[in-house]
């Protein structure tokens, strides 16, 4: 009974304490299940250790709460070694592009070296060319001049042996001018049908012993205006020694009918003509028109 006593007097056994879980994340299972006994303690110290009728609170994690597992470091190793592979191939690929933009800069400028030089050569070429031009251009004027004073001069010795005949009464005055001619005063005029340039007009006027026109008086202005033919017609005076002389008598003009701006200080207008008003005007040599030939009534 002592012992029985005994046993019955003894204070429950403590239980293990078991730590306590953080609030909210572990929660109590609604079905307790006595713990197993182990196999060496007997039924009688667990009745010793566990008399008190106290149960056994066991927490079980929240479904949906388990563990995460920690991100793994492979993927970041692979992105770094796809950016260490892709930083080689762009420099690579940006020494392709500058060394092709360097290229292309040599060719170009190869190509514009090569453009220039021909331009200078071509530039040299055309110089000479024209220097060469201008001194034949200056030779034909020269040899137009003198051809055109030697004519001039013996058409003037021709005019005063003929005077000078019909002066001592031995020869007959001829009062009619040739066929197509007009006559006005002691002149005749031819005036052509036919257009040629001014160097052509006056040799054909010499071969008709006559010269191109040369115009001393308002009468004799009238009656040259009265008869052309609507176009324009050529004169004989020019510029060609830097004064505008009649090529008949090598005289300056001394009457003048000149159209409003001109003579014109254009170098290579330098042969005068006659417009169908009877004003004058400067024009280049070279153009093809119309002429007037004068020449005096031979006795």
């Amino acid at each position: 009974m002592d012992a029985k006593n005994q046993h019955a007097k003894r204070p429950p056994a403590q239980l293990p304490k078991i730590p306590s879980q953080p609030t909210g994340i572990y929660m109590s299972a609604e079905a307790l299940t006595p713990l197993p006994v182990p196999p060496e303690v007997s039924p009688n110290h667990l009745d010793d250790d566990y008399d008190d009728g106290s149960a056994v609170i066991i927490s079980l994690p929240v479904k949906g709460m388990e563990k995460k597992e920690a991100p793994s470091i492979c993927k970041p190793a692979k992105e770094n070694n796809s950016r260490k592979l892709h930083i080689p191939i762009l420099y690579v690929l940006v020494a392709i592009g500058f060394a092709a933009w360097i290229t292309l800069f040599f060719l170009v400028l190869e190509k514009y070296s090569e453009i220039s030089e021909k331009i200078e050569n071509l530039n040299l070429n055309n110089s000479e060319k024209f220097k060469k031009m201008m001194e034949d251009l200056d030779y034909v004027k020269t040899t137009q001049l003198m051809t055109e004073q030697y004519s001039s001069n013996r058409f003037a010795e021709t005019e005063e042996i003929l005077e000078s005949t019909c002066s001592q009464g031995n020869i007959t005055i001829v009062s009619s001018c040739p066929h197509r001619w007009k006559r006005q005063g002691k002149y005749c005029y031819y005036f052509s049908a036919e257009n040629t340039n001014w160097t052509n007009a006056l040799w054909n006027c010499i071969n008709d012993k006559a010269y191109l026109v040369s115009i001393l008086s308002d009468e004799e202005q009238g009656f040259v205006r009265n008869n052309l033919n609507e176009v324009d017609h050529w004169l004989g005076m020019s510029d060609l020694e830097g004064q505008w002389k009649w090529k008949e008598s090598g005289m300056p003009l001394i009457t003048s009918f000149w159209d409003r701006g001109e003579p014109s200080n254009d170098d290579k207008k330098n042969c005068g003509i006659m417009h169908p008003g009877g004003t004058w005007a400067s024009a280049v040599c070279s153009a093809h028109k119309r002429w007037i030939c004068q020449k005096k009534l031979s006795c």
